[in-house]
């Protein structure tokens, strides 16, 4: 009798897609997706065959984590190659920040020298987002918008076979990663799979495959001295996204209020775990009941959680602010596109990116947002149950802040009907979920490889000229809030206790000409005696200053189609991935879209 224990969707442009484990029957699926415009559809088949006990797949490559990056890296590895490539996500949908997570490719930096070439894959998805709406492209498109056109740039590949597998995280500890010396031989998921490949790159956000196979890496911050860092470390006090009036953070106890550490700040430029704050990027609607839900209620709420937000709405300027400053002014709320804006028409209103530090019209970025610190403490260390409680704590706190803000009694007039004016974009139910909240956490960074080679900030020049760049990057240094601290009367600047944030570095420029900086071909590497059949495009090989500018989805997305090459060229030559022809690795880059250089051809 022929049964199956998963969904399956696959492609007969050489796409295979198993959501779950495998599909023990011939079966062909359709996916619809209705909007307003238009009907898009896209056709998935597969042929699979009988189910047998084997659990062992065979692949050239295999990429973990479809992530922006991960999902590059495989179009680029199996596209016209010949090759046999797997990709693998632990969760159940693809394409991490970019799609789950709601932010699309808005975080640009530099525009040209990521969309100028149709030829790319971020130029490709956002093109793709586009056609939908009637425009050229679009770079944070409606999350079903985003899946589709994700899902059609996967079933683009020909000459050479793609399968895609949802819900296979890694075993966790010993088993998941087998190696010979230096080359992994396989991977197992909890599915009872193993994976067996030539070349494997993990695209995980988490590093899983970098730290199951027990490699170099790293988190948290290093000193100064560490690298000879002037950015590096514990923060002196700066005013960006911090508390510019006291703001109490005791109990009449003496205790600290929620979400306050207890204690002093360590010495400025010492080396800590601390990792930057996560979050959700939810997305919003305002004065559109149509497409509306209200703010949850989180399970186990409870208003006191949120008492240091009551009293910095508070030490507002009663003058500037008589009844209260504006939903805005505490948390940022975006429109949605970054430098190209979300088109609305008639029927379609704008949408909001739920970001963290709003405001301006009180002199300061906001100091309390969406944006927590140490939530997230000891989540590299964890295991994926500490992790997903982590998450939740996260999501806890974010559907608490918004719930408060739109009903607490304690929040003044003008601040609840501005709170009030938002929610939460219905039409993302149909990808998210009935809550229509992100099933993807905004976790802006934990491990990080360390290779033989590890960039600095002192390796980074804009307009620097590297040989073996592979990729760019325009994003700032943006290092959000790594700790809030409460501080007696006599260590605050102020005289009288108050909560104080640390750690921010509010987007600083690297030194050099323009915008862009090159990024080198090892930041990809595990150390050569470690590891020799993987490369790593998320997790780089960076110290924490490096990775508040290479951390955003446009980056990623360049690094994964660097990685797929050179996981292709590592086939093809039978050499190591650290021996790589760099010059054949930039020709493919640029074949691909991605000048290595910047401007193209400037070295």
């Amino acid at each position: 009798m022929l049964q199956h224990d998963s969904k399956l969707f696959a492609s007969t442009s050489g796409l295979s897609v198993f959501l779950g484990r495998r599909l023990a029957m011939q079966q062909t699926i359709g996916r619809r997706v209705s909007t307003e415009r238009s009907t898009l559809v896209v056709l998935l088949f597969l042929i699979a065959s009988a189910a047998t006990d084997e659990t062992a797949y065979n692949y050239d490559v295999v990429v973990y984590g479809a992530t922006p990056a991960g999902c590059s890296a495989a179009i680029i590895a199996a596209n016209g190659t010949g090759l046999r490539v797997a990709l693998l996500e632990p969760s159940s949908r693809i394409g991490g920040m970019m799609v789950p997570g709601g932010i699309g490719l808005r975080d640009t930096g530099d525009f040209d020298s990521i969309f100028n070439d149709t030829r790319s894959v971020a130029r490709k998805w956002i093109d793709l987002n586009g056609v939908h709406y009637g425009v050229p492209y679009v770079l944070q498109p409606d999350v079903v918008i985003g899946n589709v056109s994700l899902w059609t740039l996967l079933q683009s590949i020909a000459g050479g076979t793609l399968d895609v597998f949802t819900s296979e995280p890694l075993v966790e500890g010993p088993g998941g990663v087998t190696k010979d010396g230096t080359t992994i031989k396989s991977i197992a998921t909890t599915s009872g799979s193993s994976w067996v490949a030539a070349q494997f790159i993990d695209a995980s956000y988490d590093g899983d495959i970098v730290v199951g196979a027990n490699l170099s890496y790293t988190y948290g911050r290093e000193s100064r001295a560490a690298y000879n860092e002037t950015l590096a470390g514990v923060q002196p006090f700066n005013r960006f996204q911090n508390f510019l009036v006291p703001v109490d953070p005791y109990w009449p106890d003496g205790s600290v209020l929620p979400y306050i550490e207890d204690g002093e700040l360590p010495p400025v430029g010492s080396a800590d775990s601390k990792l930057m704050p996560f979050s959700y990027r939810a997305c919003l609607v305002q004065n559109d009941p149509t497409n509306e839900l209200r703010f949850p209620e989180p399970p186990n709420y409870n208003a006191s959680d949120f008492t240091l937000l009551s009293r910095y709405i508070a030490s507002f300027d009663r003058v500037k602010f008589p009844k209260g400053p504006a939903m805005g002014d505490l948390i940022g709320i975006l429109t949605y596109g970054g430098p190209v804006r979300y088109p609305t028409n008639a029927s379609r209103t704008m949408r909001y990116d739920l970001c963290e530090g709003g405001g301006g019209t009180n002199g300061q970025t906001s100091p309390v947002t969406t944006d927590q610190p140490d939530i997230n403490d000891g989540y590299v260390t964890t295991n994926r149950a500490g992790k997903a409680a982590i998450a939740a704590a996260v999501t806890y706190y974010v559907q608490g802040m918004l719930y408060f803000l739109q009903n607490d009694p304690s929040v003044p007039a003008a601040t609840h009907d501005s709170a009030n004016s938002y929610g939460l974009c219905k039409d993302a139910a149909a990808y998210w979920g009935e809550e229509a909240w992100p099933t993807q956490l905004y976790n802006r960074e934990g491990v990080r490889l360390i290779g033989d080679y590890v960039a600095t900030q002192n390796n980074v020049v804009r307009g620097e000229c590297q040989p073996d760049s592979v990729a760019t990057s325009s994003w700032t240094i943006d290092i959000h809030p790594m700790r809030r601290v409460a501080l007696p009367a006599s260590k605050s600047p102020y005289g009288v206790a108050t909560a104080l944030n640390e750690g921010q570095v509010g987007f600083e420029r690297f030194p050099g000409n323009g915008s862009v900086w090159e990024l080198r071909y090892p930041i990809m590497l595990p150390k050569r005696l470690e590891a020799t059949n993987l490369l790593v495009p998320v997790c780089a090989s960076t110290t924490h200053v490096v990775y508040g500018s290479v951390r955003v989805e446009p980056t990623f997305i360049q690094l994964g189609q660097a990685a797929g090459a050179a996981a292709f060229l590592a086939i093809k030559h039978g050499v190591d991935v650290h021996d790589v022809p760099i010059s054949e690795l930039q020709a493919l880059q640029r074949a691909n879209g991605v000048s290595p250089h910047w401007p193209p051809g400037a070295c």
